[in-house]
């Protein structure tokens, strides 16, 4: 029976339009199915660059570990060798420390010889000892002269019996010799005021009559760097005596020697030891030197004499 002339019409359009629905899903998976692949393409490219990039890291770790442990291993065989140089040297420094000991202790009994030898003579006038050649420290002399209007110098530091201080120096011109260069001469020590700024006021005794007193030779303290510390009302602070820097802080020549008084004075402590270390203390330090030398070499010799007997076994074997 044949169908209407509108449902025929509808028919073809159902037909139409499934076929242009099919026709769109066939397209719509192909560009699904293609986006897929050049994903999985890409992917795999990722992968694939990762992959030699960890291959890469692997290699380049193992070589560093490699390399570090080479080093490691040689720095193991060269380590005794090292450590014998070492203890060798440290042995060889304390040896010459012992030594030094040993040569200072001699300076000592020297001087303490040469000390007690010159107290026994008779005192000389300090005019007398400025054109005297040859080792003028420790010579008991008796100075007479006047003060000069320099400034007084006050020595920083200075410990008697256990209080802080300062020493205090002047310079006089000697009498018997007018064309003379002053000397700086050593009054004592004197207590120290309650700040540091605070000097001690000092009274200058009436001008020196056959005042007694010893000679002494400023030493050079090699750990004192700053020495000018102050300059207050006409007086210098100094941490140690410089003769060549006071001469130049004042503009007068000194002579090259200090002249330390010794009689007894109601404000001024002298108290004068010319030998601050005994004798017997270096030889005591040189012991402990020559001990810690003994006991280095002993130690090396138990920590080395394993290491060589059993390399020695090894290459028998």
């Amino acid at each position: 029976m044949d169908k209407p002339k509108s449902q025929c019409q509808q028919d073809e359009h159902h037909d139409t339009h499934r076929g242009e629905h099919s026709a769109a899903d066939v397209l719509a998976h192909g560009l699904t199915v293609t986006a897929v692949l050049q994903h999985h393409s890409h992917g795999q490219k990722e992968v694939d660059n990762h992959v030699y990039q960890q291959r890469y890291q692997n290699h380049f770790n193992q070589h560093k570990s490699s390399f570090a442990r080479h080093q490691l291993l040689r720095m193991i065989r060269r380590q005794p060798l090292i450590a014998l140089v070492i203890a060798i040297l440290a042995i060889l420094t304390m040896c010459r420390l012992g030594w030094w000991q040993l040569d200072r202790m001699h300076e000592k009994e020297q001087r303490l010889a040469s000390i007690a030898q010159k107290q026994t003579e008779t005192p000389q006038r300090a005019a007398d000892m400025i054109h005297r050649s040859g080792d003028i420290r420790d010579y008991p002399i008796t100075i007479t002269g006047r003060f000069t209007d320099l400034p007084l110098v006050y020595l920083d530091n200075r410990i008697q019996n256990g209080r802080v201080g300062f020493e205090v120096l002047t310079a006089v011109q000697l009498q018997g010799a007018p064309d003379a260069l002053p000397v700086l001469v050593n009054l004592g020590w004197v207590p120290a005021g309650v700040t540091r700024g605070d000097l001690p006021g000092v009274i200058l005794p009436e001008p020196l009559q056959q005042a007694g007193g010893v000679i002494a030779l400023p030493a050079d303290n090699p750990v004192i760097r700053e020495t000018t510390t102050g300059a207050i009302n006409n007086t210098l602070l100094l941490q140690q005596l410089d003769i060549q820097l006071l001469q130049s802080l004042t503009g007068q020549q000194f002579q090259p020697f200090v002249v330390q008084l010794t009689d007894p004075h109601p404000h001024f402590v002298r108290d004068w030891t010319p030998v601050v270390m005994p004798p017997k203390k270096h030889l005591a330090y040189a012991i402990q030197w020559f001990g810690l030398a003994i006991a280095a070499s002993i130690i090396t010799l138990i920590l080395m004499l394993p290491r060589g007997i059993s390399h020695d076994r090894k290459n028998n074997a």
